[in-house]
């Protein structure tokens, strides 16, 4: 099953798929579309590759090379003779290994970085022209399920999970880069915690048009047009949340 999708914006040929553990599968695999259109995928069961039939001529107009009124377009393929043909071939990259990967992004100043949120907690940053994972560290106490940069700021992202009833971390992808690769029960402090769970009940007594309990956040994404505001919807309750991350204001 297909997780997450996320296109790279520097080289917009290259698409990254997050998966569901599988054993011994990758949980993410990076596809380059410029690579695979040029793939001839439509074979028949001899391995012929098949040619555009001649176009419809309309009914009853002999020698008019007019379709038919019904047809968008003069030109169709015959497909009645074609298999099942597996038209996937090798992807770019293969990461993650026996590791659901739930969220992606690419980062915005380095077209060959990715970042991947696991189901297991942690966050994964790879070269995928290595295929090497250059940091990894423990993001949440449960799977990450978002990572969206800021839009004013290259270097900052955040990242949302469950844990908590719904938690937003900012973090600063220069902090990896200097900090080099890290292993299991690595920790990288993070810029700002969100608790959206604990801000309703504070704020809202869990009642009134908020609902009674954030369940744990569905969204999470920047404002475009505004530096440092970031939206959050929770499972639970019936209101948009905005919270000003550079005041430290919700």
């Amino acid at each position: 099953m297909c997780c997450a999708v996320a296109w790279n914006s520097k080289r917009t040929e290259q698409i990254a798929a997050g998966l569901d553990k599988v054993r011994l599968d990758y949980g993410v695999l990076v596809w380059d579309i410029e690579r695979q259109m040029s793939v001839r995928s439509t074979f028949d069961t001899a391995g012929r590759s098949l040619s555009p039939m001649a176009p419809r001529r309309a009914a009853g107009a002999a020698g008019s090379t007019a379709c038919r009124s019904d047809l968008s377009s003069c030109m169709s393929f015959d497909i009645s003779a074609a298999g099942a043909v597996d038209a996937v071939v090798t992807p770019l990259a293969t990461l993650s290994n026996s590791e659901a990967a739930v969220a992606l992004s690419w980062l915005p100043d380095d077209p060959h970085g990715l970042l991947v949120g696991t189901s297991f907690r942690w966050m994964r940053l790879y070269d995928v022209r290595t295929q090497h994972e250059l940091f990894a560290w423990r993001a949440h106490t449960k799977a990450v399920y978002g990572v969206t940069f800021d839009p004013f700021n290259e270097h900052r992202f955040i990242t949302f999970s469950d844990d908590a009833g719904g938690v937003v971390k900012g973090w600063d992808v220069r902090k990896m880069r200097e900090g080099g690769r890290q292993y299991d029960g690595a920790t990288l402090n993070s810029l700002f915690t969100i608790n959206a769970a604990e801000a309703v009940a504070e704020t809202r007594g869990g009642g009134g048009v908020y609902g009674a309990a954030s369940k744990g956040l569905l969204q999470v994404d920047w404002c475009p047009t505004r530096r440092g505001l970031l939206g959050t919807i929770s499972d639970g309750l019936n209101g948009l949340l905005l919270w000003d991350v550079d005041r430290g204001v919700a």
